[in-house]
């Protein structure tokens, strides 16, 4: 817990990804790190922050942030984030709500942002190339992989 919260902050890594495929348990392994290091977890899914109407996802993740803050230490968690943080010039998939997101949560991601110095940002997906390329520079990105047969059984 202390690595995380008061390291010198050059050396604060603060915004984490994980991404692999299905079934790899990016968001446990996350979940487990909160629970070891006892910190306060807050997981966010997609459905829960991205709003048709103008401006609510922001809002929604404002509030979140404020939530975050309010319980430090804490992880805040941003499950399939490739739906939350997708690129906004995709003509594709960009929406309002995917821009509003991008644009609250950027300034939160920043390396020398003294203001929540005890905000864990994880990120998790299966799609690590649909995410905004200003995000995807402010993470430290771990790729995971699916066990074969004999990793499942020295684990299980």
């Amino acid at each position: 817990h202390s690595l995380f919260i008061s390291a010198p902050k050059q050396q604060l890594l603060r915004t984490f990804m994980l991404c692999g495929p299905p079934g790899t348990s990016k968001t446990y392994s996350f979940e487990s790190v909160a629970r070891a290091l006892n910190l306060c977890i807050i997981v966010v899914k997609p459905s829960q922050i991205i709003s048709k109407w103008a401006g609510e996802s922001g809002k929604v993740l404002t509030s979140i942030l404020q939530l975050a803050n309010t319980n430090q230490p804490c992880m805040l968690l941003l499950d399939e984030c490739d739906m939350l943080l997708g690129a906004r010039s995709d003509q594709s998939g960009g929406s309002d709500s995917t821009s509003s997101i991008v644009n609250e949560l950027l300034p939160h991601m920043q390396g020398n942002n003294a203001s929540q110095p005890g905000i864990i940002i994880a990120c998790c997906t299966n799609y690590p190339d649909r995410i905004e390329s200003a995000v995807m520079s402010r993470l430290t990105t771990f790729h995971g992989w699916a066990p074969d047969a004999e990793m499942r059984r020295v684990v299980w």
